[in-house]
């Protein structure tokens, strides 16, 4: 009996005893592989939806810095543009384009005749249509079609203060501007050769200042003008040239419209000065082949060139809408007259999964698919407000 006993000891297991066991290890191999997929799932879909909230976010924030200021400058406001209101309409400026290339491209607009072209710095663009200089397409930084956009243009919130210096023959001597700023140092004001810029008389030179004097001048013989212009910077001093820039500037004659300043005898408003910021926001491919928010702009110094920028990964559509003064809701676009859009509705799709093949959150939805939320936000101009 022992020896059967023993022997049994060192047989060991049965074949079924084998195989049993293997069963088992496979189910709770399984189990555990189950477990750890699903746990690794969920941890990818709550990555993907926290990225896909901070985007929107990101894209709303940085696209209503632009959307606050549309149409803006330091000076006051341009004429019938936004808020009919009770405001002083005769204190409004008349906003001149001195460049050459005056709405011959998007970013040497502001504001064009009705019904389609900018103005007071803003155009929108329904989802069917394309940039007047740029169709839809599939390569890097184009934009996708079915999405819609926005430009946008303003002087930037940072204001030179200086004194206009008129040209003693305008149709033949530059205009030119003296900075109360330095080229240089902590509180330089920045401006190199044929940057473009926002020009606005402010108010007129204080009674008994000036060369002649000022004496007995008020707002009788003040007329608000402002205008877009490139220049070119020598230290503090700004010339708003006819030749020597691209695009450069037109004989103020030919400015649209023309201006109006006092003659080079007599005392000049004081005038203040801003960098011109253009903008595009739109939906295009990324180099990854996905989807990306872009913001465009124009390059400093002379001969301005595109910069298309990648803001945003994963927003896969952009819808716009547009409170009008005086309406009832919002309406999408076209509308009748940009000038009288007081508040943007923003709505932007945002899609996990789109870095490109094999980028995480590629299937992380209901079937193995890409998550997709919508955002909303409201942003209102402030250049169109009471």
């Amino acid at each position: 009996m022992n020896r059967t006993f023993l022997h049994r000891r060192l047989a060991g297991f049965t074949l079924i005893e084998l195989l049993i066991g293997l069963l088992l290890g496979a189910l709770v191999a399984a189990a555990a592989t189950t477990v750890f997929m699903m746990n690794s799932r969920t941890r990818e879909a709550t990555d993907s939806l926290g990225r896909m909230q901070e985007g929107a976010r990101v894209a709303f924030e940085l696209m209503a810095r632009d959307l606050r200021q549309a149409g803006g400058f330091a000076c006051g406001r341009e004429a019938g543009i936004g808020d009919s209101g009770t405001r002083m309409q005769g204190l409004d400026y008349a906003v001149s384009n001195a460049l050459a290339n005056a709405d011959a491209i998007w970013w040497a607009s502001w504001s064009q005749s009705l019904p389609t072209g900018p103005r007071g710095g803003l155009r929108g663009y329904a989802a069917t249509q394309a940039f007047d200089d740029a169709p839809f397409g599939t390569a890097t930084a184009n934009r996708v079609a079915d999405t819609a956009a926005i430009e946008i243009r303003y002087a930037h919130p940072r204001v030179l203060d200086g004194a206009f210096l008129p040209p003693a023959n305008p149709a033949s001597d530059p205009a030119r501007i003296q900075l109360n700023w330095p080229a240089t140092g902590v509180n330089g004001h920045g401006f190199v050769s044929g940057d473009l810029v926002f020009v606005c008389a402010q108010s007129l030179a204080p009674v008994g200042s000036g060369a002649p004097p000022v004496q007995n001048q008020d707002l009788r013989d003040f007329r608000p003008w402002a205008a877009l212009a490139q220049v070119r910077v020598s230290g503090s001093l700004l010339e708003l040239a006819y030749t020597g820039l691209q695009p450069g500037n037109r004989n103020p004659a030919l400015w649209t419209p023309a201006p109006i300043w006092a003659p080079s005898t007599r005392a000049q408003p004081r005038v203040r000065v801003s960098r011109y910021v253009p903008v595009r926001w739109y939906v295009g491919t990324n180099a990854r082949g996905g989807r990306s928010l872009f913001r465009e702009t124009i390059s400093a110094g002379d001969n301005p060139q595109a910069l298309r920028e990648e803001v945003v990964e994963g927003v896969s559509n952009l819808r716009l809408e547009y409170a009008l003064d005086g309406g009832l809701d919002f309406v999408a676009a076209p509308v009748g007259d940009w000038a009288d859009v007081t508040a943007v509705r923003l709505t932007v799709r945002v899609e996990s999964g789109q870095g490109g093949p094999g980028a995480e959150g590629a299937r992380v939805g209901e079937g193995g698919t890409t998550l997709q939320r919508e955002f909303t936000s409201v942003v209102a101009l402030r250049s169109r407000l009471p």
